[in-house]
């Protein structure tokens, strides 16, 4: 739980844990709950006399990742008016994945998805590209993120593991590059360890990758899991 305290007009504290939170005002003598968008400009909480729409306040709570922002849509101090006072959570995401980048591929189509493929992290991050300014966005829910990213084992000695090799990161163990279809429709990555290659689908409204085949060096295309062909 985090606590902030806060002046606009009236003193305020708002109160905030990862799921909830909520809001109090100073009525002279101790804080009451009640400001909502049906708290009218003068009332046992104060005026209120804030420019509208402006970004108020932010309730950053580490211990749990997340980030409460206040925003207001005040009003004057007449009375007359309604005071709307919000407060939205956010959510903050440590990048994870591009360890080692290799490659970067930039979706085609739109220009709203970049994909970086790490060696070292044994993944493929999606960021979300904003065409305005360029910046970047992490999204973990839509990276390829293997099981060896998300909690790294001992592989000195991976063949003689009791593991299944997906534990190890396969199919992207050593990525050496990545490739977007014209379409926009598949990625496509290469890795040398594993001697593979293999296709991912991306979700046209999230960019979002999903796996769907592994072709990997040994034999003959076809049978159960990844299938296998001659000469990666």
């Amino acid at each position: 739980t985090g606590i902030r305290l806060f002046t606009a007009g009236n003193t305020y504290m708002l109160v905030a844990s990862s799921n909830q939170s909520v809001m109090l005002g100073w009525n002279g003598s101790h804080f009451v709950e009640g400001v909502d968008r049906y708290s009218p400009s003068q009332n046992l909480l104060g005026s209120q006399d804030i420019p509208s729409e402006s970004p108020m306040d932010m309730l950053p709570i580490a211990a749990f990742g997340t980030e409460y922002l206040l925003v207001g849509n005040y009003r004057d101090a007449s009375g007359s008016q309604l005071v709307s006072m919000v407060v939205r959570k956010g959510q903050r995401d440590t990048i994870s994945g591009i360890d080692g980048p290799v490659s970067i591929q930039v979706s085609p189509r739109d220009g709203k998805y970049v994909y970086v493929a790490g060696m070292y992290s044994r993944a493929i991050s999606l960021f979300h590209r904003r065409a305005a300014t360029g910046l970047l966005v992490f999204d973990a829910s839509g990276s390829y993120l293997s099981n060896w990213t998300i909690s790294r084992v001992s592989d000195s000695e991976p063949k003689q593991s009791t593991l299944p090799r997906e534990r190890f990161g396969y199919p992207v163990r050593s990525l050496q590059g990545i490739v977007i279809s014209p379409d926009q429709a598949n990625l496509y990555a290469v890795s040398w360890s594993d001697n593979a290659v293999s296709a991912f689908a991306i979700n046209p409204q999230t960019g979002a990758l999903t796996l769907i085949q592994t072709l990997e060096d040994g034999g003959t295309q076809g049978g159960a899991g990844a299938a296998l062909v001659d000469g990666l």
